[in-house]
């Protein structure tokens, strides 16, 4: 049985990754798939419940103002920012757009994976010069 249920997680999750590259050919950028796991109303994670978010690459200008931000002691204002203009909102779980106290997790994990992105090109930009 538990082999049953951890095929059926991995086919999810490969569902969602094959989602972001179809993403990526309809939109012509990368398309970066977010995967968080669901939580039950005991607060255990679900690991059958996906949260499941496609990130735009976002535009040089995007990228460069929050490298600036981050800069500043802004990473995480320059996260949201990424977030909130590269989301593919129609094909993101709704719960990554929740706002409310106690409920906002997963879009504090998408602001999270953005700073990520912000991070990884700082830090190429980094060793480039």
């Amino acid at each position: 049985m538990d082999n049953e249920k951890e095929s059926t997680q991995t086919d999810n999750k490969q569902a969602a990754i094959d989602r972001g590259d179809e993403l990526s050919k309809q939109f012509g950028v990368p398309v970066h798939t977010m995967i968080f796991y669901g939580q039950k109303s005991d607060g255990e994670y679900d690991e059958n419940d996906l949260v499941v978010g496609f990130i735009k690459e976002p535009p040089f200008l995007v990228k460069a103002r929050a490298m600036d931000k981050s800069l500043m002691g802004m990473g995480f204002t320059a996260s949201i920012e990424i977030l909130d203009s590269c989301l593919i909102k129609e094909q993101s779980d709704e719960r990554i757009l929740c706002e409310s106290p106690g409920k906002d997790k997963y879009r504090l994990g998408a602001a999270e994976y953005c700073r990520n992105k912000i991070l990884i090109a700082r830090d190429q930009s980094e060793k480039k010069s």
